[in-house]
């Protein structure tokens, strides 16, 4: 059963709320073997031509990530990622099957911030080095602020720090479930060089890990220390389809290639994204808790931003835990069949 279920993973669930933070939904049913058999006539041939598709953008992509990288003239590397990157990056999520990705700007009243003084609009005031912190649940989050922002991005280890990478590095990142202990940068020296190098936006995925969409994790403790510009800094929260045979949270340690094409035999799937913007932040920092920090805030905020998502307690450590005890349990059977 579906308790049954959630009570196998109940060591990884957040004790406070027990919210887990990793088992996916789409693993709480598992489909008949003549469901299966009809999946497979339906959606395998669509499956195939999809893959065919998405093979010529993966080689393109790969290939002008590299001539990007390697363009002696810096500043045209921007224009060329916004006209170049973006559609690409919009293609592959097409492709995948996410045919509209609604965007908007966080109620207020969700926010409990006070009203802003004009309309705002998702992405306003976005420029090179404003970061953007996000939540993380595949490699998609990766293409759809690459179509929509043209980001570069941040991958937090253990003590805080980011690994800063564009789109191709991006994408091999968004696919690990280790932690790192450290890496080069602190989130405002990241910041700063995407500000001098004309990168475009830092988007920091500080929670370490991916999730499954009900929560947003604990960041690491070091990240306030190497981040003060909080006056340039938003935040953005994507929401995915949580229903259906797969959906798009990579939190089980499967390979890219396989997450991928257990989401090409669906029909489509859903995303949207909900922004905060600068403001904001800059209103929650103003009327938070006394001895808050700031990225406590931030996350905070971001967990009112949606329905459905809350803060826990749990770290982007304990992911590669959890998967090695979903890899030990597979065999057994403990879900319900229909």
């Amino acid at each position: 059963s579906i308790l049954y279920a959630m009570e196998k993973y109940r060591q990884f669930a957040d004790h406070a709320t027990g919210v887990n933070a990793f088992v996916p939904q789409w693993s709480h049913h598992k489909s008949g073997l003549v469901l299966r058999f009809l999946k497979l006539i339906m959606f395998g041939p669509i499956a195939l031509v999809r893959m065919l598709l998405l093979l010529p953008v993966v080689l393109f992509v790969s290939v002008i990530s590299i001539i990007l990288t390697l363009l002696p003239l810096w500043f045209l590397r921007w224009p060329l990622r916004i006209v170049v990157e973006r559609p690409v990056a919009r293609l592959w999520l097409l492709i995948l099957g996410f045919v509209w990705i609604p965007e908007s700007v966080a109620d207020y009243r969700r926010l409990k911030i006070r009203p802003r003084k004009l309309d705002a609009s998702p992405r306003a005031g976005l420029t090179h080095g404003t970061v953007v912190f996000a939540n993380h649940q595949s490699y998609t989050d990766v293409l759809y602020f690459t179509a929509s922002a043209s980001a570069t991005f941040g991958f937090v280890a253990k003590d805080g720090k980011v690994a800063r990478a564009s789109l191709l590095t991006a994408l091999r990142l968004a696919c690990r479930f280790e932690v790192p202990s450290t890496a080069a940068e602190t989130v405002d020296e990241a910041s700063a060089a995407c500000k001098r190098g004309g990168l475009g936006p830092l988007v920091v995925f500080a929670e370490a890990a991916k999730t499954n969409g009900n929560c947003i994790l604990s960041w690491p403790a070091g990240i306030g220390k190497g981040f003060a510009n909080s006056g340039e800094s938003t935040a953005c929260v994507l929401e995915y389809s949580k229903t259906g045979a797969y959906t798009p949270h990579h939190t089980t340690g499967t390979s890219m290639f396989r997450h991928t094409i257990q989401m090409l035999y669906q029909p489509y799937h859903t995303l949207s994204a909900v922004w905060l913007t600068a403001d904001d932040v800059a209103e929650a920092l103003k009327s938070r808790e006394q001895g808050a920090d700031t990225p406590a805030t931030i996350r905070k905020v971001m967990g009112r931003a949606i329905p459905g998502i809350v803060p826990v307690a749990t770290t982007g450590v304990q992911h590669a835990d959890f998967i090695k005890y979903w890899s030990q349990t597979q065999g057994r059977k403990y879900v319900k069949s229909h």
